[in-house]
């Protein structure tokens, strides 16, 4: 064999080998790939469940810590507009006990568990709210009852978070719609609630059919199907002893007879 002819060899058997070992090659990093994409997507998925899982644990927290925090305002008013002229602790709740002496509303120290101005002072400006906490909610009730009997510029608020603040400020627009369309409403436990309307009309009396319209066929259209009892004859009573006397002194006589 010349020497031409065996390069010529050497170049056909050169190739097939590259051709499959590019196919090979092929194979393997196909394998591979699917092997590392299969073991991304498993991680992926542990991952995603694991945020999942703590996306809602988060809010687990969130809606606790919510519910802890209403709970610790549940009792707690807030005043308004009450001048700072107290110079310690005890003149501020003397000056509490007056405010509220004028709704008509006494109250004692151990009536409430604690109470302070919120924020910094500044100035004379601006004046502080007074916080409340009180020991019973019965008792922020009845302070709430008498709140329309504030003097001009002061009021009485619930402690409310700012979350709730903002959810009750969206309440307010929708409830002020809803009475717009005549509906009577109110907001409770952030929600609002609109009242039934009572129908006082009186209930028609539904109409006793007799035998005799019965047998007349003479129905009242959408009448209900009910019978009245025939009338009782009245008995008299002189007469029913008369007749019953008789017939008893007849029988005698009848029997001789015969």
């Amino acid at each position: 064999m010349s020497s031409a002819g065996m390069s010529q060899d050497m170049t056909q058997l050169f190739q097939m080998m590259k051709t499959e070992f590019d196919q090979q090659t092929a194979i393997v990093t196909k394998s591979v790939n699917e092997t590392i994409m299969h073991i991304i997507d498993e991680k992926l998925h542990l991952f995603l469940e694991e945020n999942k899982y703590l996306k809602n644990e988060v809010q687990r927290l969130k809606e606790k810590v919510k519910y802890l925090d209403e709970q610790n305002r549940k009792n707690n008013l807030l005043l308004h507009g009450i001048k700072e002229t107290e110079k310690n602790h005890q003149e501020l709740f003397n000056l509490i006990k007056q405010t509220l002496k004028n709704l008509d509303i006494e109250i004692d120290i151990y009536e409430i568990n604690n109470f302070y101005r919120l924020g910094k002072k500044q100035g004379d400006s601006k004046v502080r709210p007074i916080l409340i906490s009180l020991t019973s909610f019965q008792k922020k009730l009845i302070i709430l009852e008498n709140k329309m009997k504030m003097p001009k510029q002061t009021y009485i608020t619930e402690d409310f978070s700012k979350e709730t603040l903002e959810m009750r400020k969206d309440l307010q627009e929708k409830l002020k719609q809803v009475k717009q369309s005549g509906k009577d409403a109110f907001i409770r436990n952030n929600k609002i609630v609109i009242k039934e309307t009572i129908d006082t009309g009186k209930r028609k009396r539904e109409a006793s059919i007799s035998p005799d319209n019965i047998k007349n066929k003479s129905l009242p259209s959408g009448s209900k199907n009910i019978i009245a009892p025939p009338k009782l004859q009245k008995t008299n009573l002189s007469e029913y002893m008369r007749v019953r006397s008789s017939s008893l002194t007849e029988k005698p006589s009848q029997q001789n007879n015969a």
